[in-house]
């Protein structure tokens, strides 16, 4: 998912290469998920971006979206509760 507005991930600066494509969406996941003027994430609480919410269905297969971010923070937030920011539209310089 992108697109030009601030709370949208940020675009990668180098063509995907299908080649280095797995390891090139993982870096930029990593990125997204751990920006935190994107995403605020604690042991107890998850601030997250709306996308979160939005696209919520094409996390289903990892066990929902806390699960899905598990794999790329450090602290445990098996027990956190889940709120959304609202999502800046405004373009992204």
């Amino acid at each position: 998912i992108n697109c030009a507005s601030i709370s949208c991930p940020k675009l990668l600066n180098q063509a995907f290469i299908p080649e280095q494509l797995d390891g090139q969406l993982e870096r930029q996941t990593i990125d997204f998920i751990n920006n935190s003027s994107k995403n605020v994430i604690v042991e107890n609480t998850l601030e997250i971006s709306k996308i979160f919410s939005w696209f919520k269905v094409d996390f289903k297969d990892y066990g929902g979206v806390k699960a899905f971010i598990q794999r790329y923070v450090k602290v445990n937030i098996e027990s956190a509760s889940i709120s959304y920011k609202e999502y800046d539209w405004r373009i992204n310089n």
